[in-house]
């Protein structure tokens, strides 16, 4: 049975404050507990002040290693890649940055994330689009193979394929990502709450990939709301 915890914010500092409590909590948790703390971060534009704030803090990033949530299938080169965009921001601060695929562009091929490291994570970050997507698990021809799969990752592609980002993905899988130690998601605005409310009510029925996710899966999560 899962529990589901809503935490809703008014003020937006005071939610990124609680988000970066929560990225604190689990580094030190993990650290303490296995010597190593594993995060699995979305990208988008809205985590990202966060993160920033938080490479400059000292929380101990050499013994941290982070990976994308889902990644567009494009060299890191690409402005579409989200392991860049989280490379840029925490290699300097001394943590590991691993992409979910290698690196077309490398010589010799990085090795995936999930050969060096192994979920669950200490904590993964969700998003959840306003189409009622998360990850990269959006409906089309691989969705019902995303929620079947027992496996970490998946490769997938979205019909129709969104236009800001008109590529095929790699994904953490529901079902891994259900298995995180921690794991939050957040979501800012009344119009994507009325979306998840309805996910949250219709299950497997709704037309939304959030509801199949919190039915099938029976994930304990923290749902962190943004007025």
């Amino acid at each position: 049975m899962s529990e589901i915890e809503r935490r809703r914010f008014h003020e937006k500092d005071e939610l990124n404050e609680a988000l970066a409590a929560e990225i604190r909590a689990a580094i030190a948790t993990g650290i303490d507990q296995r010597g190593h703390a594993l995060l699995a971060l979305s990208g988008g534009s809205s985590p990202f002040p966060i993160y920033r704030s938080l490479a400059e803090e000292d929380l101990g990033w050499a013994d941290v290693t982070i990976i994308p949530v889902d990644e567009r299938l494009v060299p890191e080169s690409d402005k579409l890649s989200n392991t860049a965009k989280l490379r840029d921001v925490f290699e300097p601060a001394g943590a590991r940055v691993i992409g979910l695929f290698p690196d077309p562009e490398e010589d010799p091929l990085p090795p995936p994330a999930l050969e060096v490291v192994d979920l669950p994570a200490d904590l993964l970050w969700l998003g959840m689009g306003g189409d009622g997507h998360f990850a990269s698990v959006f409906p089309g021809p691989d969705y019902d193979t995303a929620f079947a799969t027992e496996d970490d990752t998946l490769f997938v592609n979205p019909y129709p394929l969104p236009p800001e980002a008109p590529v095929g993905r790699v994904t953490i899988s529901p079902h891994a990502i259900a298995r995180s130690r921690r794991l939050i998601l957040v979501i800012s605005g009344r119009d994507k709450l009325a979306v998840f409310d309805r996910a949250l009510a219709e299950g497997v029925a709704s037309p939304y990939p959030m509801g199949r996710f919190l039915e099938e899966t029976q994930p304990n999560l923290t749902v962190y709301e943004g007025l």
